[in-house]
């Protein structure tokens, strides 16, 4: 049976439908269903009758229009995603948890969103419109697979079974490669009788999304040195990423998230190779590894400003690879924990930025970098 969003917007029901039609491109795995907007009394209370028609939410960020019966919205968007968190929360009128997902057809949504902190624990994602066309694919997986993993922690939280087959994250043979405070936290979320909403976020916000314990395929691909930022070789990584199949997270959301653990991935590299990953440069490595598998995967270059093809983490605004040597902190610090990375920028992109972008411990050596280069600069330019 597909999965079911209600998708809840201001525009015209044809317009609403024709985004709807679009997302539901593949019907047998995702259908969206479109609504106008309703009053307060009459929204909440049409979700709740209709709770067991969909496993979703896809909600529309600014309800400024009226709907086809005359009626403007009297209510926004985060307070209806209050009270429907506030009701799963303590159990009045709702039988289960579910996504509440945003979407806005505004520029640039995503920046102006990310600074309304205190909505975050709402959303389970947020898109603007145009990548439900530009990234169709990608958002429609992700649809799926966060209600998928809704109706799993809808079942398995109230299980008596240990964390690990209830959250199938913490697999037994992969605890040894965790660190110990994650599980406390993990088990401490769970015995305080979290919400699956809650859960969820912890997991995809601590755990899944950023880099650390487990990492994306940028940063897999830039510490085994190859370039998956040229379009010809994204192929021949994508058959390399077959043949490591076992070090992939394969637990809550990897259907959407793909996503390695990084311990395994130095278990794999010391099993088949006799240098050390991180002792050797990334052409190095690339050269291993197609020698080993008889592939031709093409190697990653140092971005312009860089010194060091020992590569090992990537810029978080282009995904170029980058040695640590190169790299400079972002003031997004991500690894406030210890099993978290710190997100970087490469110094061709922090030469762009604002001092109060990157971290603090880094604000006089991007002074310095930035000096230098101006005088580089002019003086070529007075040649």
């Amino acid at each position: 049976m597909a999965i079911k969003y209600f998708y809840i917007d201001d525009d015209n029901l044809s317009t609403t439908k024709e985004t709807a039609k679009g997302l539901s491109v593949f019907s047998d795995d995702l259908e969206i269903e479109a609504y106008q907007h309703k009053k307060w009394p009459e929204q909440v209370d049409f979700l709740i009758d209709h709770q067991n028609d969909f496993d979703g939410l896809l909600l529309d960020w600014s309800l400024t229009q009226k709907n086809e019966s005359g009626e403007e919205a009297d209510f926004d968007i985060e307070a209806l995603a209050q009270q429907l968190r506030r009701l799963v929360i303590h159990k009045k009128k709702f039988d289960k948890d579910f996504p509440i997902v945003l979407c806005s057809a505004n520029y640039q949504f995503r920046q102006v969103f990310s600074k309304e902190a205190t909505s975050h624990d709402l959303f389970d994602a947020v898109y603007e419109k145009e990548e439900f066309n530009e990234n169709r694919e990608v958002v429609v997986k992700e649809l799926i697979e966060l209600a998928k993993g809704y109706k799993f922690l809808n079942k398995n939280l109230k299980s008596t079974a240990p964390l690990s087959s209830s959250l199938n994250i913490l697999r037994e043979e992969e605890k040894s490669m965790i660190d110990d405070r994650l599980i406390i936290l993990l088990r401490q979320i769970i015995g305080d009788n979290k919400p699956p909403h809650e859960v969820s976020r912890f997991i995809l916000e601590q755990v899944i999304k950023p880099n650390g314990l487990l990492i994306n395929q940028h940063l897999l691909a830039a510490r085994l040195g190859i370039d998956i930022l040229n379009a010809s070789n994204m192929k021949k990584f994508t058959d390399f990423k077959n043949k490591i199949s076992k070090t992939r997270y394969k637990g809550i959301f990897s259907n959407a998230w793909e996503r390695w653990w990084m311990k395994k991935i130095l278990v794999w590299w010391k099993e088949n190779f006799d240098e050390p990953l991180g002792k050797i440069v990334g052409s190095e490595r690339v050269k291993l590894l197609n020698n080993k598998f008889q592939m031709n995967l093409i190697p990653a270059k140092p971005t312009e400003l860089s010194r060091s093809e020992m590569f090992w983490t990537i810029c978080s605004e282009t995904n170029k690879p980058l040695a640590i040597e190169d790299a400079i902190i972002a003031k997004t610090k991500v690894g406030t924990v210890d099993w978290l990375d710190d997100e970087y920028y490469s110094i061709d992109t922090a030469l762009q930025k604002d001092y109060k972008e990157v971290n603090l411990l880094e604000k006089d050596r991007l002074k310095k970098l930035k000096n230098m280069y101006a005088k580089t600069r002019e003086k070529n330019e007075s040649k």
